[in-house]
């Protein structure tokens, strides 16, 4: 014998305190020994006991000792000895210290699924087999609702109770699912293949309370209706004492009560959870009389259901006569309703809403309109493209449909904004539905005169003519004749000249209307070389690329610059270089140009000298300049006398 605590006990002590009583229930339990044999031999194996006490034990070749409280316990046991499942069924009765035998049986591989028409219900869920001869043992189904268990030879009841929430029509639900059966495993069967048929119902709440009025209980009528979260709607009723019980699927509920006679009532949103139980009392106030008549666009009395809301909903239906009434308690609703119809072919909806006070008897009539839908269909048939010159003009047939549910006129305009459309007619009458409801028309479409081949959408829309709404619109197409001009040419700014390279600008240009991707190249790269001049282009944001640049993407009708850079190794100025620009799907499409590399002229000033006694040019020699004199004097007068003798 053994005093122990009842189960696991846990204690928590606040930080502070001096003293904490308290109790532990102690139990005597009894020391069970024994062993798990097969063919008289003991064997490993692993015990189970289910009873006052749930002991698991693991059984060896030397037995096994569990300490148990007193009362019948079901006993399973397994074991795989070589390659066979061997399993144990029993029972025990524990008074007092005892020792048990149980002896292992070769089991059979019982299994399948958990399935509610042929699909599969995720577990886990307990399944139970109960042996008719004695002992029972419990498993579990996994995620995919199937299980797998070790029997014993013998007449089994079989049983399934869970519950969990799933899926129906989009909306999650509570469930439970229940199943209740019979097998038998005869000895020496190595498998069974056993699939679970379960019932599914739902796993409802129930909800009970009192209804009551200046705290009595009174009779009350009350309406559950179904507003989200897997709700259902339901009615329940008050008795006179105000007690009242309904089963609600767990969700979100509008309840409406009020009394058989008078006009207290309750009005609330209230959300039951998923439990057993859930309890809510319904406190009644006083009520004021909504009510009203609903009448369709041409006086006439409908009977249609009307929505009254102020955070809670309720629904009600007008009567035969059109007439409506419910008692509220005082607030501000909104009032609606609605109802469809057929013209010419067309469902129609006519709706109502009034937003109303309601602090006494209040009367609310609505008249039902039309709820207007406009929208057109424009079909262009593409077998009309045409390609025009730019500045060209095409006409093309449209066919528009009015699709909406009331008659139009439709106007029509197109787009982009810098070409020119004609319209015959320029509107168009059209019913609906199936009366006379399409009809065509011719568009005259005027391109601008700089027209791109890549213009863009070309957009005709169709607006109502009533109150300008964009009723729909279509995208034809226009062809615009491809224009193809290149220019290759040196801008006009000087060469810069950094002390090394000659640097000169490019432009490239595009008069045509598409973009081309064109090659730029320098025709006579050997010519230059051999006059002693290196010349390589250089894109923009680029690294030199040599003699010849592909690729080179131009815009209609825009400009490219590229750089083009010389180096002298040895060349004097007057070096010519020839440029072609071609574009790269087509030879045809090509410019050509040159110009001569030309150095800048270097002009170098004479030398200058400054300082005391300095002078800009020598100083004269007096005697020498004499001299000079003299001569000049002398021969001057030797000519003169040799003059005069003759």
């Amino acid at each position: 014998m053994r005093y122990q605590n009842q189960g696991t006990d846990r204690i928590v002590v606040p930080v502070g305190t001096g003293i904490l009583p308290y109790d532990i229930s102690i139990v005597a339990r009894s020391l069970v020994l024994g062993n798990v044999t097969l063919s008289g031999t003991a064997q490993s194996a692993t015990l189970e006991f289910d009873g006052p006490d749930r002991r698991a034990v693991n059984a060896t070749a030397s037995g096994f000792e569990v300490y148990l409280n007193p009362g019948t316990y079901a006993v399973t046991g397994n074991a795989t000895i070589g390659p066979d499942e061997y399993a144990l069924l029993s029972t025990a009765a524990i008074a007092a210290p005892t020792t048990l035998s149980f002896p292992l049986t070769k089991a059979t591989t019982v299994s399948g699924q958990a399935l509610v028409n042929g699909v599969a219900v995720p577990g886990p869920m307990p399944v139970s087999f109960v042996r008719n001869e004695g002992g029972a043992l419990t498993v579990s189904t996994d995620l995919s609702g199937a299980y797998i268990a070790f029997l014993v030879p013998g007449n089994y009841t079989i049983t399934l109770t869970g519950s969990n929430n799933a899926a129906d029509a989009g909306v999650s639900r509570f469930y439970r699912y229940t199943f209740a059966g019979a097998a038998t495993v005869a000895p020496g069967q190595a498998s069974v293949r056993l699939d679970l048929a379960v019932t599914r119902t739902l796993d409802n709440t129930t909800v009970s309370g009192t209804a009551s009025l200046s705290g009595l209980g009174v009779d009350a009528s009350i309406a559950f209706t179904g507003r989200g979260g897997g709700a259902i709607s339901a009615q329940a009723s008050a008795d006179s004492s105000g007690s009242y019980s309904v089963s609600l699927a767990p969700g979100t509920y509008d309840v409406y009560a009020s009394r058989l006679f008078g006009s207290a009532v309750f009005l609330a949103r209230v959300t039951v959870p998923h439990a057993a139980t859930f309890g809510r009392d319904l406190t009644l106030t006083q009520g004021f009389r909504l009510s009203g008549t609903l009448r369709d666009p041409f006086g006439a009395p409908v009977s249609v259901p009307v929505t009254i809301l102020s955070g809670v909903e309720v629904d009600v239906t007008a009567d035969s006569s059109g007439g409506y009434q419910v008692f509220l308690p005082s607030g501000v609703y909104t009032i609606s309703a609605s109802t469809t119809s057929t013209e010419n072919g067309l469902p129609v909806v006519y709706r109502a809403t009034l937003s109303v006070a309601v602090n006494a008897d209040t009367i609310a009539n609505l008249a039902l309109t039309k709820v207007v839908s406009r929208s057109a269909t424009l079909t262009w048939d593409a077998s009309q493209r045409r390609t025009i010159a730019a500045g060209g003009s095409v006409s093309y047939s449209i066919v528009v449909r009015n699709t909406g549910n009331v008659a139009e006129t439709v106007d029509f305009a197109g787009q982009p904004g810098d070409w020119q459309f004609t319209f015959a007619p320029g509107s168009l009458p059209l019913s609906f539905g199936n009366a006379a409801s399409s009809a065509s028309l011719q568009v005259t479409i005027q391109s601008p005169t700089n027209a791109l081949v890549d213009h863009g959408t070309i957009k005709i829309v169709a607006t109502s003519d009533a109150d300008g709404t964009n009723l729909g619109s279509v995208d034809v197409q226009v062809d615009i004749a491809r224009v193809r001009v290149l220019t290759v040419a040196l801008d006009t700014t000087a060469p810069v000249f950094d002390g090394r390279f000659l640097n000169y600008t490019l432009v490239v240009t595009n008069s045509g209307n598409a973009q081309e991707t064109v090659t730029l190249a320098i025709t006579n790269p050997d010519d230059l070389t051999a006059f002693g001049w290196s010349v390589t282009l250089i894109p923009s944001g680029r690294s030199p690329v040599g003699a010849t640049l592909t690729n080179l993407t131009v815009a209609a009708t825009s400009t490219v610059k590229v750089a083009l850079r010389a180096q002298s190794t040895g060349g004097p100025s007057g070096a010519s270089v020839a440029l072609t620009v071609t574009a790269q799907d087509s030879m045809a499409v090509s410019a050509s140009t040159s110009f001569l590399l030309q150095l800048p002229v270097l002009a170098s000033p004479g030398p200058t000298v400054s300082g005391p006694d300095i002078t800009p040019a020598a100083p004269l020699n007096l005697q020498l300049l004499a001299v000079v004199v003299g001569a000049i004097a002398a021969v001057g007068a030797g000519l003169f006398l040799t003059r005069r003798r003759r």
